[in-house]
């Protein structure tokens, strides 16, 4: 009794299905997911340079980004502060570029000799310190969720993520360009299959937390692909990638 009930529930599910799917003729037409519309969002057009505003004050811009602050300090009817000290301003270079203090020896270079060097000789200096790569591949390893050990309940080490971590380190401190940074992160091996360092760079498909639980392969995997495509949606367009993975996303054109 019980396997001709299972085959009458199998034979009738399988009826109702085959119902739903037909298309019934001569119904509404759904409107497309995505318009044109959608692609006007301003995070989607093309950079374009856009004209430096004049501002009042001549003296103060020393480059178009001050022409950008003071006109709208101005607007708002207010002024720039007192310009800092020397050695203000060598503590905020030291701390923004290498989140580090400069040394002393830095402050008597810099702020205390004779003859200290132009700011641009300063900024130079630090930029190539490596100490900048560290303080700076922080901020992607962040983004791009960088950990030595799986996560979740399991937790294993990742004994090799140095490898990666260590590779955008030495990209930013190489001043490896943008473009060729992305790529080599998500085709290295593809892209220069000789090149070890390329290899290495594709440590960021693998940077996500993992679940290497024998008995769930297939959820597993789909997680793990759904984290990573989310992850470089966020990272590189600034886009909920992740909104989409089971539906069209609600605000923005990705289906």
């Amino acid at each position: 009794m019980k396997t001709v009930f299972s085959i009458c529930s199998l034979l009738l599910t399988a009826a109702v299905v085959t119902t739903l799917a037909e298309e019934p003729e001569g119904g509404p037409v759904a409107e497309p997911p995505i318009t044109d519309v959608d692609f006007e969002l301003p995070g989607l057009q093309p950079l374009v340079r856009p004209m430096v505003p004049g501002t009042e004050n001549k003296e103060w811009p020393a480059n178009p980004i001050d022409q950008f602050i003071l006109s709208q300090l101005e607007d708002s009817d207010l002024a720039p502060v007192e310009q800092a000290s020397r050695l203000t301003l060598l503590r905020r270079i030291s701390f923004d570029v290498r989140g580090l203090p400069p040394s002393i020896e830095e402050i008597e270079r810099y702020v205390t000799a004779e003859n200290v060097p132009a700011w641009s000789v300063v900024v130079e200096d630090m930029l190539a310190d490596s100490a900048y790569g560290e303080r700076w591949a922080q901020h992607w390893l962040d983004l791009v969720r960088f950990a030595e050990t799986d996560g979740f309940e399991h937790d294993k080490v990742r004994p090799e993520a140095w490898r990666y971590r260590d590779w955008v380190i030495n990209a930013f401190n190489d001043n490896l360009p943008y473009d060729q940074f992305i790529s080599l992160q998500l085709a290295g091996d593809e892209l220069a299959p000789d090149d070890l360092s390329a290899r290495i760079a594709t440590g960021y498909l693998m940077a996500g937390p993992d679940m290497p639980d024998i008995n769930l392969q297939e959820e597993r995997r789909h997680s793990f692909l759904n984290g990573m495509t989310a992850n470089f949606g966020e990272v590189v367009f600034g886009l909920q990638f992740g909104c989409a993975q089971c539906h069209d996303h609600k605000a923005d054109p990705i289906s």
